[in-house]
């Protein structure tokens, strides 16, 4: 169990961090989540899930070094297997769109993109909206939007 706030955490022994290491990579391996696995190691060695990561980051990069490829390789070979499946014609819709996702991903085309209003027209100062109640504000955001 998590120490209470404000108090230091127990240190685990290092038999007890050896086996959680191993447990954490074949989870990894199982096709576990980050999040499913910091959940089942929480619960079942009273960790925080933040202290968790040290150990997923860990067996990730044994996992890298057991195959002797850059990361840059297996990236290469990642996208060249997921192109592979939206080449085949016997490939599901489902396949193929989580095939998309992760090129998308391993592209770096997946983060958020911000989009800006080109024709929004802001007509009052910071010191107008500090000025305003809160009914005429949500009226100008409302304006602004479109919606009103």
């Amino acid at each position: 169990m998590p120490a209470p706030k404000g108090q230091p955490h127990k240190k685990l022994s290092e038999p007890k961090r050896n086996e959680i290491a191993l447990l954490v990579a074949e989870l990894l391996s199982r096709g576990k989540t980050t999040g499913e696995i910091k959940r089942m190691i929480s619960i079942q060695y009273g960790l925080k899930p933040r202290s968790v990561e040290p150990y997923l980051r860990r067996a990730r990069e044994a996992m890298r070094a057991e195959t002797g490829k850059s990361i840059e390789d297996l990236r290469t070979e990642s996208y060249y297997f997921y192109r592979s499946v939206l080449q085949d014609i016997k490939a599901t819709d489902r396949d193929k769109i989580k095939a998309r996702e992760r090129i998308d991903k391993l592209l770096g085309l997946d983060k958020p993109v911000m989009t800006h209003n080109k024709n929004l027209n802001i007509d009052v100062t910071p010191d107008d909206i500090s000025e305003m109640s809160d009914d005429e504000l949500a009226d100008y955001e409302r304006r602004l939007l479109g919606e009103g």
